[in-house]
């Protein structure tokens, strides 16, 4: 699997059309202690700076997967004055069961819903350097191979944020519970890989707040 290197001059911010967003926001922060989503980043809650990001790289709409916290995170949504022009929020009710029950929650509602889209860009709630270049990067190499996944890679590993194409809808909805993605991607020898190094830094413990000054 070969890394790929984008220049800062290379993207534009925007997606390829028929891309649909799906932010995964379910967990319950115990590491933390307290709602990831909510915390402040930037002047907001963190969850509205991830969906306004990938609301700029996906022009099919973005589905929000909430789980423990759900009212105050859809509130917070509620709230945003640059929210995506389509923005659905799916509450999965069995979120403890794992990412990949929230997961496959989120690519359902695509699949069902949304029959314009021809991809789904996968993205955690909790990686606040990664904004709504580096998505477009990532969009714009899925698109020059639309048949293959395009994922970003950092520290050594790959994982979200990702592109996967509809002909995947299937597997990812058919993960188990405590499965994310990867678990498919590792069996992908075709695998086109962004560096995005931005992407390696997420919140899990209190000591890792520093990421949001």
């Amino acid at each position: 699997m070969k890394r790929i290197y984008l220049p800062a001059e290379s993207t534009s911010g925007t997606g390829p059309a028929g891309l649909a967003g799906v932010v995964l926001a379910a967990g319950s922060s115990s590491r933390l202690g307290r709602a990831k989503t909510l915390l402040p980043h930037k002047g907001r809650p963190l969850i509205c700076g991830v969906v306004a990001a990938v609301g700029v790289v996906c022009d099919a709409g973005v589905t929000v997967v909430t789980g423990a916290g759900q009212p105050a995170v859809t509130a917070a949504l509620t709230d945003m004055t640059d929210s995506p022009g389509v923005l659905n929020c799916v509450h999965n009710a069995q979120w403890q069961a794992g990412m990949g029950s929230s997961l496959a929650t989120g690519v359902r509602y695509v699949a069902t819903h949304l029959p314009e889209a021809k991809a789904v860009l996968l993205m955690l709630c909790d990686q606040p350097g990664v904004g709504a270049h580096q998505l477009a990067a990532l969009a714009q190499l899925w698109h020059a191979k639309p048949d293959l996944p395009a994922v970003a890679a950092y520290a050594e590993t790959f994982g979200a944020p990702a592109v996967f194409p509809r002909s995947w809808f299937e597997r990812l909805m058919s993960l188990d519970d405590d499965q994310g993605a990867r678990a498919l991607l590792r069996h992908c020898p075709d695998l086109q890989l962004l560096d995005m190094p931005e992407a390696a830094a997420d919140i899990d413990t209190i000591d890792d707040l520093y990421l949001l000054d």
